[in-house]
């Protein structure tokens, strides 16, 4: 059973959130969960439900209350309220709360920041994750949870801190400056934020904006308070003045690897799982399936072609099953990594692995792995197969309690892995009428139309369109996802009569998108680098027509290619399943995007 606190009250049981009941109910519950592992007396849990003012039916009441209250908890199977005179104690441990856990990730870090700053930042994101607002939200101004509250509260805000000192010494100042500011505005007398923007700045060459921030501070502390800055920060300003050499970036001794450019900032690699903000539509079954084969096989591979939505199921599956490894789940993103030699090292920053003297940077991962049990999972390995795949095999071998979660445009090829084909989503025949309102692939597009556009809403007219421009685009995710986001601008019954122009039509301006998924040209460009040359060569004669018989001659003819290997990839990749179909409707989309791209 797992405490919530930081945020509304919340129990869960299995991932399940459980009903707490009464207001009263809740109240007492939060007033225990302040003093767990300690004794609350009855007087204190009647006055934290009715403060001054108690009936006179308060003790009956309470006696009532914790009935419920130990029922409820006994029924999820714990034994955890117990009655000891003056009053009750929740015995719980820390790590069944996420302020405890909270609290230990953040100790863990704070060791860490300077001498293993990659590793930190995983520990900070992975602490500041678990808040889903403030501390004890509901009961932040009761008086029995007030105290308990702000001190949370304060130590949120030194975890913001630490991950940005963390940042600084990674060197990634000039991305933290907005973020630096942004926190110093919302809390304009703590002196900690002010010395990080000054060092970032300084680190920009912006030396003057450096020391307006000292000056604006001082001016600030003087009004506000009448004392000035700390000698620490006083000193600060002094190198800032006689731009002290100390205060330039330098790489910290931790870098992992040795093939890091000292100048450059250092790549990054998130171990933390990310947050999976979009709703997914239509994949329920997908998501229940892959979840089950992680049960069954030590590694798992979706495989699927470029826009299928890969990555938001497995993040999806990863949070759903995160709870059953006791060391939880690590994701890495290999998309940024241009280089196979650079793979090892993305991967010891996502688990945390610190080379060791002496060691192969893939020996010190396998090290760090080897004795936890958690789930690794790997996002995009299609472009760095060769140096990806001999390292899994490691972690398989060698850390019997790690499972492997990837996504590849083709399996890994890795011992005991399960492929789990992704499809485009289902769409509407033409004949569908009013039921293709149902359709995955319609409600995608519904769901992504009134993110942009709130006031968007379905009618008997723009179904029609909307059902056919889900049928152009074979049903991916991402052609849809594109498309709705044009409905700021045009409507359903425009985007299908422009959907022939696919290239020029789904694109996206969100600079959170990765560069490869902000348009539909991107994606097949992506598939289209990872071939060897001689089958990128070969696809230059890609029919221009779609009938089934030039792709069942393009098949055969594949057969005569002296480069066998590299056409086999591509054809497994992208083209057999779809190409199979012939000419069907549900496989133009690619097809006639590839013959743009390749005669381009």
């Amino acid at each position: 059973m797992d405490f919530g606190v930081l945020g509304s009250l919340v129990i869960r049981r299995e991932g399940h959130e459980v009903t707490l009941g009464s207001p009263a109910q809740r109240r007492i519950l939060a007033a225990l969960l302040v003093h767990s592992g300690a004794v609350v007396s009855n007087d204190r849990l009647i006055a934290a439900v009715w403060d001054e003012n108690p009936p006179d039916t308060a003790v009956r009441s309470l006696f009532v209350y914790i009935s419920r209250l130990r029922g409820l908890l006994h029924s999820q199977g714990d034994e955890v309220l117990i009655t000891r005179p003056p009053g009750y104690v929740l015995e719980i441990g820390a790590e069944h709360t996420d302020a405890g856990r909270f609290e230990r990730l953040l100790g863990e870090a704070r060791s860490l920041t300077t001498d293993v700053p990659e590793t930190a930042l995983i520990l900070l994101d992975e602490a500041l994750a678990l808040w889903r607002g403030g501390a004890y939200a509901e009961f932040a101004d009761a008086e029995f949870a007030k105290h308990e509250a702000m001190r949370l509260e304060e130590l949120r805000l030194a975890a913001i801190e630490a991950k940005q000192d963390a940042g600084l010494v990674l060197g990634h100042h000039a991305d933290l400056v907005g973020v630096i500011e942004a926190h110093a505005s919302r809390h304009p007398l703590r002196e900690r934020p002010r010395s990080q923007l000054m060092l970032a700045l300084y680190r920009c060459q912006r030396h003057a904006e450096a020391l307006a921030v000292f000056r604006e501070f001082r001016r600030e502390l003087d009004d506000e308070l009448g004392i000035e800055p700390s000698s620490r920060l006083r000193l600060l300003e002094s190198a800032i003045l006689r731009q002290d050499p100390e205060l330039d970036w330098t790489a910290p001794p931790s870098r992992i690897g040795s093939n890091v450019d000292a100048d450059a900032a250092p790549p990054r690699s998130h171990g933390v799982l990310p947050s999976h903000a979009l709703h997914l539509i239509g994949r329920d079954q997908d998501v229940g399936a892959t979840a089950e084969a992680l049960y069954e096989y030590r590694a798992v591979t979706l495989t699927g072609v470029g826009g299928v939505g890969k990555t938001q199921l497995a993040l999806r599956v990863a949070n759903s099953v995160a709870r059953q490894y006791a060391d939880g789940v690590r994701w890495c993103d290999l998309a940024p990594i241009t280089d196979g030699a650079a793979v090892a090292d993305a991967l010891a920053a996502a688990v945390g692995a610190r080379r060791q003297p002496g060691w192969t940077v893939e020996q010190s991962v396998v090290a760090v792995l080897a004795p936890r049990h958690l789930l690794l999972a790997v996002d995009n390995c299609e472009h760095v197969l060769e140096a990806v795949a001999p390292l899994l095999e490691a972690v398989i071998r060698e850390c019997p309690r790690v499972t492997l979660l990837c996504t590849s445009r083709v399996g890994l090829g890795v011992t005991g892995e399960r492929l789990r084909p992704i499809a485009p989503l289902p769409v509407p025949r033409p004949d569908a009428g009013a039921a293709a309102a149902g359709s995955p692939a319609v409600r995608l597009f519904i769901d992504r139309a009134q993110a942009v556009r709130p006031d968007f809403t379905l009618t008997g007219e723009n179904l029609t369109h909307i059902a056919e421009l889900c049928r152009q685009l074979d049903g991916l995710p991402l052609g849809i996802e594109l498309a709705a986001a044009r409905t700021r601008s045009l409507n359903p019954v425009d985007l299908a009569a422009r959907s022939a122009d696919r290239f020029g039509l789904l694109t996206t301006a969100r600079t959170s998108v990765a560069p490869r998924h902000r348009t539909l040209r991107a994606v097949v460009d992506w598939s289209y680098a990872l071939l060897a040359l001689p089958s990128s060569a070969y696809s230059l004669g890609c029919p221009s027509s779609p009938e089934a018989s030039h792709w069942t001659q393009l098949n055969t003819s594949a057969k005569s290619l002296r480069c066998s290997t590299c056409w086999q990839r591509w054809w497994r990749t992208h083209w057999c399943r779809l190409g199979s179909q012939g000419a069907q409707s549900d496989t133009r989309c690619w097809k006639r995007c590839a013959r743009t791209a390749v005669n381009s």
